[in-house]
């Protein structure tokens, strides 16, 4: 999925496992300077563990062991990339890798992500933008961890490579947006 310039991509996740009765779908709009990421999960959202937007909104570590919404953004000739964790309480974190799985260092950012959501029996939303992002040209890779109520952790992205879920593998980063001047 490639785009150019100021755009929206449309997009939906695949689960890992099966996930009967679940979808969720996207929209990524960008341009040079942000990014803005709106998921929409279908299905039971009672069986899921959704924490509640909080009113004071800081950077935590570890939110990928729970509900959590990650964006990876990789220059498109360049070894490194970015990841960015965003939570449904507006929790947030970011970080630098240097290439795969490696070189990780905690990613400087201004401001924190803007999170809105939306919830009621069978859909919630999460809208975040991300600025500054200084996007060229890029791929960016969209994936969701959800927690279920009963345990289990269930992994979604844009596409899975491996034998088990690896949000950090390249292959997980098709959408190719292209913002060069």
């Amino acid at each position: 999925m490639t785009a150019d310039s100021s755009s929206k991509i449309p997009f939906s996740l695949k689960p890992f496992e099966p996930c009967t009765g679940y979808s969720i779908c996207g929209l990524l709009k960008y341009n040079r300077a942000s990014l803005s990421i709106k998921l929409q999960i279908n299905g039971n959202i009672d069986a899921l563990v959704i924490p509640a937007l909080s009113s004071r909104q800081q950077r935590i570590s570890g939110l990928w062991e729970h509900t959590c919404f990650e964006l990876f953004i990789q220059d498109t000739n360049e070894r490194g990339y970015r990841e960015f964790n965003v939570s449904p309480s507006g929790d947030w974190d970011g970080f630098t890798f240097s290439d795969y799985r490696a070189g990780m260092k905690e990613l400087e950012m201004n401001d924190a992500p803007v999170v809105h959501i939306e919830r009621n029996s069978g859909c919630f939303s999460i809208d975040a933008t991300i600025s500054p992002v200084n996007l060229s040209s890029v791929h960016i890779g969209c994936s969701t961890v959800l927690e279920h109520a009963a345990g289990p952790l269930w992994y979604w992205a844009l596409a899975h490579g491996k034998a088990k879920p690896d949000f950090h593998d390249a292959g997980c980063r098709s959408i190719h947006i292209n913002c060069a001047e």
